[in-house]
C-alpha cells in the first residue's frame, strides 16, 4: 500500500499491476477484447496502442480473448507491437500472461479426439486445427499433408488431452449441421461452439466467459470489474456474462445481446475512463 499525494488516493497493487482507490473504491478494471473482429479489426494502429496504453496507465488490465492458440496471441503482440496484460487461447480454456506463461488449462479427454475427427471429417469438416499435447492440422486424407505439423487422421499420433479442436467447414450451412451432430453425440464431455463455418471444441461447459471468471479469479477481481467487447458468435457467453460492448461490424445476435455498440477498442477505452473519472 502506497500514499500519494493528496488526502483522497491510494494505491495498490494487484497481481502486478498498480490500481488506484478513490473514494475508498477500487476503480481497477479488466477490459477484455476478442482479436479477429475486435481489437484486430482493420489492423492494429497507433490509436489502438495509444488506447490501450492509456488504459494501462490508469492502473486498468487489459486481456486478449481469442480462439487463437496462445503463441498465436504472443505473435499478433509481437507483429503490431501492442501491450497485453493476459492471453485467453482456445475460447478461454487457456489463460496465460502476456508473456504466454500459463496460469490455468482446462482440457478434456484426449481418448475421443479420434471420434470426434472421424465424426467431423464424415461432416464435411475441410481440415481441423488441434492444440495442447500435440499442435497441428489434421486432415482427412494424407495426400493433403505436405507440411510438418500436418496429420491425416489415419496417421494422428496417440494424444491425451486437448484443449480446442477447431474444425473448419466450407460455408456456415455445413458448419450449423456439423455443430448439431456435434452436440448430439458428444455434448455431454465437450462443448461446440458454432462461429459461422467455424466449430471451436472445447471441454463441456468451457466458453469464454468461464476463462475470464478463472483470470478473475486468479487476480482477486469481482464480476462488476469486468468489461468485454466481442462480435462474433463465439463471443456470446462472455456478452451475456459481463458487461458488454458489441463492435458495429458484428454479428446481429452479438449486438441485439450486448448492453452498447461500438465501433472499436479505442472509442470503448475513451468512453470508459470518461465514465470511470465521474465515479
Amino acid at each position: 500500500m502506497f500514499k500519494c499525494c493528496t488526502h483522497y488516493q491510494l494505491y495498490v497493487i494487484i497481481s502486478g499491476r498498480i490500481g488506484f482507490v478513490l473514494g475508498g473504491k477500487e476503480k481497477m478494471k479488466l477490459l477484455c477484447s476478442d482479436f479477429d473482429g475486435t481489437f484486430g479489426y482493420k489492423g492494429v494502429d497507433d490509436e489502438k496502442r495509444q488506447a490501450i496504453s492509456k488504459w494501462r496507465s490508469h492502473g486498468n488490465v487489459f486481456a486478449l480473448v481469442s480462439g487463437r492458440n496462445i503463441n498465436s496471441l504472443i505473435s499478433l503482440q509481437r507483429k503490431y507491437s501492442f501491450d497485453c496484460d493476459y492471453l485467453l487461447a482456445h475460447n478461454g480454456a487457456v489463460v496465460a500472461k502476456g508473456d504466454g506463461t500459463v496460469i490455468s488449462s482446462v482440457e478434456f479427454e484426449g481418448d475421443i479426439a479420434f471420434s470426434i475427427l472421424k465424426q467431423l471429417f464424415e461432416n464435411g469438416c475441410l481440415y481441423a486445427y488441434i492444440g495442447t499435447e500435440l499442435t497441428g492440422v489434421v486432415y482427412a486424407n494424407k495426400s493433403d499433408c505436405d507440411g510438418e505439423g500436418k496429420y491425416s487422421l489415419g496417421d494422428l499420433p496417440q494424444i491425451n488431452r486437448l484443449t480446442q479442436i477447431c474444425a473448419v467447414c466450407q460455408d456456415t450451412k455445413t458448419g450449423q449441421n456439423l455443430y448439431n451432430s456435434l452436440q448430439e453425440r458428444f455434448g455431454d464431455v465437450v462443448n461446440p461452439i458454432h462461429c459461422g463455418r467455424y466449430i471451436y471444441i472445447v471441454k463441456a461447459a468451457m466458453n469464454k466467459a468461464k476463462g475470464i471468471y478463472n483470470l478473475i479469479e486468479h487476480l482477486g477481481l469481482k464480476h462488476e470489474d469486468v468489461i468485454v467487447v466481442g462480435d462474433n458468435l463465439n463471443d456470446k457467453d462472455m456478452i451475456k456474462a459481463f458487461r458488454s460492448y458489441a463492435m458495429e461490424n458484428g454479428v446481429d445476435e452479438i449486438k441485439n445481446l450486448a448492453d452498447d455498440i461500438t465501433n472499436g477498442v479505442a472509442e470503448l477505452i475513451t468512453k470508459e475512463l470518461v465514465y470511470l473519472d465521474m465515479r
